[in-house]
């Protein structure tokens, strides 16, 4: 392990942990830019950075802390939509399966320091006639459809219904998994989980 590896895991330690931890001597944060931003975790490293009494490079600090508190404000606007899309579903007996990032970003201390593309959600394809006008009042607009998953878009949040969890193109994964419904766990009211395993697996 490299001086960059060694000093980018302890930030990402330290931001988990919230305890700040020695960096190696020669460790700088530009040395590290380019595997900062192509691992996206600027969230991570800020967080880090703060916490371990990091001084220096004053200029890419600034720049991290622009991101996180835009990353802070995107993740809050994302999670309250996804809220208001469940609770639309459990209010109108939609089942629906959470999957991925929203239930990854629950792991950690902040939200933001998981950032999330898009709101993943299994359903039932036989429901999605109901799905439609619950979303359209919520705002949001009906995007593409593929082999296994339905699209839709607000403007702090694309979300993509799932049909499935995996096309059946990918022959090994869909043997197991099928649509998802058979290994889903009921929770409160419409919604369901996935067993811990077969959700780190997936």
């Amino acid at each position: 392990m490299n001086t960059i590896h060694s000093g980018v895991l302890t930030l990402i330690k330290s931001a988990i942990t919230g305890e700040s931890y020695p960096l190696p001597e020669t460790f700088t944060l530009a040395d590290a830019g380019r595997l900062i931003h192509k691992q996206e975790i600027w969230t991570l490293i800020y967080l880090g950075a703060c916490n371990c009494g990091f001084t220096g490079e004053t200029e890419i600090i600034e720049k991290l802390k622009t991101k996180y508190y835009r990353l802070m404000m995107h993740a809050q606007r994302q999670m309250a939509a996804l809220e208001q899309v469940m609770a639309a579903f459990r209010q109108h007996g939609i089942e629906h399966m959470p999957l991925k990032g929203i239930n990854l970003k629950k792991l950690y201390p902040h939200p933001e320091l998981r950032p999330m593309g898009d709101g993943d959600i299994l359903i039932r394809v036989e429901q999605y006639p109901q799905i439609k006008p619950i979303l359209e009042k919520l705002g949001f607009q009906e995007k593409n459809e593929t082999q296994h998953e339905l699209t839709w878009q607000r403007p702090e949040l694309y979300l993509e219904l799932h049909k499935c969890l995996f096309a059946q193109r990918l022959h090994e994964y869909y043997s197991y998994y099928g649509d998802g419904w058979k290994l889903a766990r009921a929770g409160e009211e419409s919604c369901y989980h996935l067993q811990p395993e077969d959700e780190f697996v997936y």
